[in-house]
């Protein structure tokens, strides 16, 4: 029996027990007067409150907050400059004459089937590129709260 019979085998019978489990252990009873609390609350919020001093009209709830969106110079800033790069990366690339781009798009998948099948030192390069770039996303979002730029506290 071959690795993958083996963990085949091994989903069914978990996804089998999982089944019968569910059909075979008890729902739990809902609590008592649940029914009559959800209704209660559900009636008190369509009919108008009766002890109100308030008119018929300003006795509704009160709506919630509004929540308001600020775009500081920041975001923009970021956001014109990530699309720049996009575009300037596109351009870029058209302008390149076709045998080096043919070149490079080769290396790339070269790079990229090296990365599949084990060459740990570019593994180790590209794990080391990510950790970098994750490294500076949280840095970068912890120096927006601490500096007050998010409008948040930790």
């Amino acid at each position: 029996m071959d690795e993958t019979e083996r963990m085949n085998r091994m989903e069914s019978t978990i996804e089998a027990a999982l089944e019968d489990g569910l059909r075979t252990v008890p729902l739990e009873a809902a609590p008592a007067g649940i029914y009559q609390f959800v209704m209660q609350h559900i009636d008190a919020r369509k009919q108008p409150a009766r002890d109100s001093r308030l008119p018929a009209a300003q006795s509704q709830p009160a709506p919630f907050e509004r929540v308001t969106f600020r775009v500081s110079w920041l975001d923009l800033a970021l956001s014109l400059f990530g699309a720049g790069m996009l575009v300037l990366t596109g351009l870029m690339w058209s302008w390149l004459p076709a045998p080096l781009a043919a070149y490079l798009r080769m290396q790339m998948l070269y790079n990229g089937q090296m990365l599949l099948y084990g060459n740990t030192t570019l593994l180790f390069w590209c794990s080391l590129a990510l950790a970098a770039l994750l490294a500076g996303l949280l840095l970068g979002a912890w120096s927006c709260v601490r500096l007050g730029i998010c409008r948040r506290r930790i």
